[in-house]
């Protein structure tokens, strides 16, 4: 048993090893810009997205920007993201159609330890809070990645405020503390 969690460990460490040098590499020189992101999900139909997520412990008292990137575009900080489905989309439509949002914690090479996603992942602020339940959140790859299910049943758009929670565990003490960020909003409309 323990010869298997060294080795779980290891790989572990070995992927955070590799998605730091990763993080390095796309800020390294380059200015971040923040945005908002739309994403179009096709008439009865599915997309699938992937985003990187860098948090930061807080400085000075105050909480730090965790950075969400598009792989494609790693100097863009994603602030919010809108999500359009088709106001023509029947019924059967609105069933199937959905977003399939993959976060990917990379490790923050500016502080000595390891991130994980925490608890399911998210906490959502109770005053915008997804009374259609029209997200379903899930933590996979031992709480280094969150998956995410946007749907719209229905034509009542939704405006949810969250943050994202994620434990970090310090690389000297082994301490565990979990934070919250305070950043990110999504919108979910037709269109």
């Amino acid at each position: 048993m323990a010869v298997e969690k060294k080795a779980s460990t290891a790989k572990a460490g070995s992927k955070a090893e590799s998605k730091k040098s990763t993080a390095k590499k796309a800020a390294a020189g380059k200015k971040l810009t923040s945005t908002s992101l739309l994403i179009k999900i096709p008439k009865g139909g599915q997309i699938i997205r992937s985003f990187n997520l860098t948090p930061s412990r807080p400085l000075d008292g105050k909480a730090a920007n965790w950075i969400l990137v598009d792989p494609a575009q790693p100097t863009k900080d994603i602030d919010s993201m809108q999500f359009s489905f088709n106001p023509d989309s029947t019924d059967l439509e609105q069933e199937f159609e959905r977003a399939i949002i993959e976060i990917n914690i990379v490790q923050n090479p500016d502080e000595s330890g390891i991130w994980r996603f925490a608890s399911n992942g998210v906490t959502v602020n109770p005053a915008f809070s997804d009374v259609n339940h029209d997200v379903v959140v899930e933590i996979s790859n031992q709480g280094f990645t969150l998956i995410a299910q946007v749907q719209l049943i229905g034509d009542v758009p939704e405006d949810i405020r969250f943050g994202y929670l994620a434990s970090f565990t310090d690389s000297m003490s082994g301490k565990v503390t979990t934070y919250e960020s305070s950043d990110p909003d999504i919108k979910i409309g037709r269109p």
